[in-house]
């Protein structure tokens, strides 16, 4: 897992992965109980070799309003592009803000993240999310200049962990950090 997803958890991906049949059930219960909107989400969804089956079923079986799939962007084509006629959203979690930058992901992964937001961006509704910690927050403007360039939306979400472990003490922020976010959005 990478720090700052929230799949770092050390328990969190302990457990079997849940059968196709289970979670279509499960999307049959939500959708039974009202749920119009679901987001899909990781590690990485795209894994899984029954996310096109998953999505179709949650869309012309159940019904479901909204389908969001939240990826790391870094699967093969193939994989997004069969799931798209039953996704209404697909977010790609990017770290960098061009080819070159990387503040928690591997080194040289934004040129495969960044050619697969262009190869789909056309084909599907997409999302760029980016993770702010300490190290990113002032590039807030070369995220909204990448978005622009590229002409794909974005959105911040905030870097949340246990402020306790020494793992992540360079990446939380202060509340003078969050306040400072704030001025600048």
């Amino acid at each position: 897992s990478i720090v700052g997803c929230y799949s770092f958890v050390s328990d969190r991906n302990k457990i079997q992965a849940m059968s196709t049949d289970q979670v279509k059930r499960l999307i049959n219960q939500l959708h039974k109980s009202g749920v119009e909107e679901i987001v899909i989400s990781g590690g990485e969804p795209f894994l899984r070799n029954d996310m096109t089956e998953l999505l179709r079923y949650a869309k012309e079986d159940c019904h479901i309003a909204k389908m969001s799939v939240i990826s790391n962007g870094t699967m093969e084509w193939d994989r997004y592009e069969s799931a798209i006629p039953y996704m209404d959203q697909l977010n790609i979690s990017i770290d960098g803000y061009d080819e070159n930058t990387s503040f928690i992901r591997d080194k040289g992964i934004m040129p495969k993240v960044l050619a697969t937001i262009n190869h789909l961006k056309d084909k599907v509704s997409l999302n760029m999310i980016v993770t702010l910690h300490k190290k990113n927050m002032a590039y807030m403007r070369e995220y909204n200049e990448l978005s622009k360039r590229i002409g794909v939306r974005f959105s911040f979400s905030i870097f949340t962990v246990d402020e306790a472990n020494p793992l992540f003490k360079d990446y939380v922020m202060s509340d003078t950090d969050l306040k400072e976010i704030e001025k600048k959005s």
